[in-house]
C-alpha cells in the first residue's frame, strides 16, 4: 500500500480539507493491516489536491508548527515531511496519550503556558 497515498488521505480526512470525487480511493482492513485499522478508510493522492487544497493543508501544518516553509500550495518535499511530522505526533498521542509541544503551539498555547504544563506534570510524576 502506498505511504504517501495514506498519508495525503489522512491529513485530508483529518484536517476536515475536501478533495475532488473521482480522486477518493477506498482501502478496507486486511489481515496484514493491525486491528486497530478495523474501520475502511477513504484516502486521496497528496498530487490530487488542487492548489488551494494544498495551500489550506500548508496553512494547517504551518499553524501546528509543522510546515516552515512559504504555503506555496505545491506538493513539495517539505509539504510531506510536514505531513509526516503531523502522523508522527498523532500516532505519539493514540499510542502514549501524550501531546507534543509543537502540536500545543498549533492549538493556542504559547510557550510558558507550556512550561507550566511541563511543570506541572513533572510535578504529578514526582509524587
Amino acid at each position: 500500500m502506498n505511504s504517501k497515498l495514506i498519508q495525503a488521505g489522512m491529513i485530508v480526512l483529518s484536517l476536515g480539507i475536501g478533495a475532488s470525487a473521482g480522486a477518493v480511493t477506498r482501502y478496507e482492513r486486511t489481515a496484514a493491516m493491525p486491528q486497530e485499522s478495523a474501520m475502511s478508510f477513504a484516502t486521496v493522492g497528496l498530487k490530487s489536491l488542487d492548489e488551494q487544497q494544498l495551500k489550506a493543508v500548508q496553512l494547517k501544518l504551518k499553524d501546528l508548527g509543522l510546515y516552515k516553509v512559504d504555503i506555496d500550495g505545491m506538493p513539495t518535499a517539505q509539504t510531506r515531511a510536514a505531513l509526516a511530522s503531523y502522523f508522527e505526533h498523532q500516532k505519539l498521542f493514540a499510542r502514549d496519550g501524550r501531546i507534543s509541544d509543537d502540536a500545543l503551539r498549533g492549538l493556542g498555547f504559547d510557550d510558558g503556558a507550556i512550561a507550566r504544563l511541563h511543570e506541572v506534570e513533572q510535578g504529578k510524576r514526582g509524587k
